[in-house]
């Protein structure tokens, strides 16, 4: 963390290699959050939460894809070219954007279909015919 502050969190200054204890400090982060979701997942008043991020988690290789190409389209040149106009903690804005995106678009797909549209995909070539898409 201290290389980051030194160089203003700017990408080109940072080594991201060179890192031995963040490498070794990702994994009881990781384990953390994958316990405070163990936990949520325990206890009854949040059944609206887990049901929401189950949804999610149904389409995860739509919404990845998804993700991925609507980051590319704001951050890169063809798109909007906003890489780099927005402060850090503006970016949070734009996460918490896509994760409620992310959210309302896996609900309402399932609604209607049994798999996201990449899943199906998928499954319809792993078992070599179309698979039941609506519910």
């Amino acid at each position: 963390m201290y290389t980051e502050l030194i160089h203003g969190f700017d990408i080109t200054g940072l080594d991201a290699g060179s890192s031995v204890d963040y490498d070794i400090s990702r994994l009881p982060v990781t384990l953390g959050h994958v316990g405070v979701i163990g936990l949520l997942c325990q206890y009854a008043r949040f059944d609206r939460i887990t049901n929401l991020l189950a949804a999610v988690g149904r389409l995860a290789l739509t919404n990845y894809i998804l993700q991925t190409v609507i980051s590319i389209f704001l951050f890169f040149g063809f798109g909007l070219a906003l890489f780099g106009v927005f402060e850090r903690y503006e970016l949070i804005y734009v996460c918490l954007g896509m994760w409620a995106l992310q959210i309302i678009f896996s609900v309402r797909w399932l609604k209607y279909y049994k798999y996201g549209p990449l899943e199906w995909l998928w499954r319809s070539l792993i078992y070599g015919q179309p698979q039941p898409f609506r519910k």
